[in-house]
């Protein structure tokens, strides 16, 4: 159980700082494009290691594990990440972030009706106080956003909707079809924000699906961490190639046309989708599923810590949250 911890807080810490990374070359490539390339290189660089380090890339095991880890794979980095990807670009990171906390539970239910394996009371009882935690900072990162020009010009219309019937008639046509397109605009973002929702949701989904059938795949004892962890990727690249090709794009192309661009991608790849993937795997040799997802759900508390590290201030709300997303975590291990 410690083990499992250890591995999945370390996950966590890569997820953040590999975020942190990319958030500079982001606006570089598109998301289906920055998935595909990661996820590219991790194999061949996972491949070049095992090549190395083991006597066989993958081992003798059954073929149900093998269809387990693909699918996991296929689910989790390919499709899952599409979803995150897309709800990012429609809800913004906070709200992205909220229903990410909600891939544990998902993965506890999953987890249950698969195996018929479930959580104590108590360790539900972690699950939610880190969700809780998790929430109280990101909620306090909320900015308020200014009025924009078209929500002013919204106001000034309502309040003076009491002057209207002194206006002429053609004024009032007019105000009435602005008054019109604005509702027909409110609908059309209010479809966008449902449409975000399942995005996100589908995500964490997809996620925990995927946590679920590595664990089981895991169990078997022949995968090592670093094998399972390729068999995924693999997996996840075959996805979005398929995507690639149906969308009939140019996202296999290699965008990053300077020095440091190309650094801090490297960078990144070798926190990201290396060594957080391989934590992860590693995680769920030692604990269950629900619990390793649950830690993981700590990535935004140590992208705060990163930022602090960076020179930006630490509120008092964001260590308060921290600390109960931290006791939550501990409930879990000792209960």
């Amino acid at each position: 159980m410690i083990e499992g911890a250890i591995a999945a807080l370390c996950a966590a810490f890569s997820y953040a700082s590999s975020s942190t990374i990319y958030s500079q070359v982001v606006k570089t490539c598109t998301p289906i494009q920055l998935n595909y390339l990661r996820g590219l290189v991790s194999v061949v660089i996972m491949y070049l290691i095992l090549l190395i380090t083991s006597d066989s890339i993958f081992p003798e095991d059954s073929q149900r594990n093998y269809s387990l880890l693909v699918i996991s794979g296929f689910l989790g980095i390919g499709i899952g990440d599409c979803f995150y990807f897309k709800a990012l670009s429609v809800l913004g990171a906070r709200k992205t972030i909220l229903l990410e906390t909600l891939a544990p539970p998902f993965t506890g239910l999953i987890s249950y009706f698969y195996s018929g394996k479930s959580l104590s009371f108590l360790g539900w009882i972690g699950i939610f106080v880190v969700a809780y935690g998790v929430n109280m900072v990101v909620n306090e990162q909320q900015q308020k956003e200014p009025q924009g020009q078209e929500d002013l010009e919204l106001q000034i219309e309502l309040q003076s909707q009491n002057t209207l019937e002194n206006t002429p008639t053609e004024d009032k046509h007019h105000t009435f079809k602005k008054q019109v397109l604005k509702e027909s605009e409110s609908q059309i973002d209010f479809k966008q924000q449902l449409f975000g929702i399942a995005c996100g949701a589908a995500f964490t989904f997809c996620q925990a699906f995927g946590m679920v059938l590595s664990h089981d795949a895991a169990q078997s004892g022949k995968f090592s961490s670093l094998q399972s962890s390729l068999l995924r990727v693999i997996s996840g690249v075959i996805c979005c190639i398929i995507i690639i090709f149906f969308k009939k794009d140019e996202s296999y192309k290699w965008p990053f046309d300077t020095k440091q661009k190309n650094q801090v991608f490297f960078y990144g790849t070798l926190l990201g989708p290396i060594l957080g993937i391989w934590c992860q795997q590693t995680s769920l040799l030692y604990t269950r599923p629900e619990i390793s997802q649950t830690i993981l759900a700590t990535t935004p508390l140590f992208g705060l810590a990163i930022s602090w590290y960076r020179g930006e201030q630490m509120k008092a709300k964001y260590l308060i949250g921290s600390i109960i997303a931290i006791l939550g975590v501990c409930i879990i291990i000792w209960g």
